[in-house]
């Protein structure tokens, strides 16, 4: 993890997995490096391709799932990371 201003940067790289819900205070910011991932809300579920940039207000309900294992980039809020 690093850091640049307020945020908190982290290269994550997971296998298959469904995340827990949870929300961040502040908005969270998500690149898609390789592999298959989505965001779930309560709204629905939005896949992310490679390349693929998401903002997930923050406040909001959400949890991040992968079927085969993926590389992304998240910006947090320093509190929320």
């Amino acid at each position: 993890m690093s850091r640049f201003d307020d945020a908190s940067v982290e290269l994550r790289a997971v296998g298959s997995f469904v995340a827990p819900w949870h929300r961040h205070a502040g908005d969270e910011l998500l690149l898609l490096l390789t592999g298959d991932y989505a965001i779930e809300t309560e709204v629905g579920i939005q896949p992310l391709a490679p390349g693929n940039l998401l903002v997930v207000p923050g406040g909001m309900r959400h949890r991040g799932r992968s079927e085969h294992g993926a590389r992304l980039l998240a910006l947090l809020n320093r509190g929320d990371a």
